[in-house]
């Protein structure tokens, strides 16, 4: 059995795209609860920075493309240099996504929310089935190993938080399913 750091990866692609459910939730509930609105929308926020940010973009950012780069360096270039750039991209929506929360700006709130999601799908798209399909025929056996098993270290050195944000996310799909 092949050990590949894709697997970790899209099974956490799996949990962040389960925010499009919540997205549907929220739409216009500003108008008919506010309080429940910007509760939810900061649950959200805070599992998109830690999870989604923290833990899964910091694994793809150090370990699966900065060992491409290293490997082939006009990767950091092409696609790998297009996937940490949308990493950005998602860190200012984000903020932004707060500052409009704080703001009591709900609809501007919701709709940076809204886009960051539909940005961060496409992405995860792209990644699935294009980036990890490459690295896994590119990466030779030792190195996809070596990677997988760094992913893994780390993910025991943050396994209360992951967990922790993953109970978050169900409880979050629990509730808006309940209201």
């Amino acid at each position: 059995m092949k050990n590949r750091m894709s697997e970790i990866l899209i099974k956490e692609h799996e949990n962040i795209l389960k925010l499009i459910d919540i997205l549907q939730y929220l739409d216009n509930k500003w108008l008919e609860n506010p309080i429940e609105f910007e509760e939810v929308m900061a649950e959200a926020i805070d599992f998109c920075k830690t999870y989604a940010d923290q833990i899964h973009h910091q694994k793809e950012e150090t370990l699966l493309f900065n060992t491409l780069s290293e490997l082939n360096p006009m990767l950091q270039y092409g696609v790998v240099g297009e996937m940490i750039e949308h990493h950005e991209i998602f860190r200012e929506m984000l903020v932004n996504t707060q500052n409009y929360l704080l703001d009591k700006k709900y609809l501007q709130a919701y709709k940076e929310f809204k886009k960051y999601l539909e940005i961060l799908e496409d992405h995860i798209i792209i990644e699935n089935n294009e980036l990890f399909p490459m690295a896994d025929d590119l990466l030779p056996e030792n190195i996809q190993e070596k990677i997988y098993f760094e992913a893994k270290d780390y993910d025991s050195q943050v396994e209360t938080t992951k967990q922790s944000m993953e109970e978050k996310l169900n409880w979050l799909l629990k509730k808006v399913q309940t209201l």
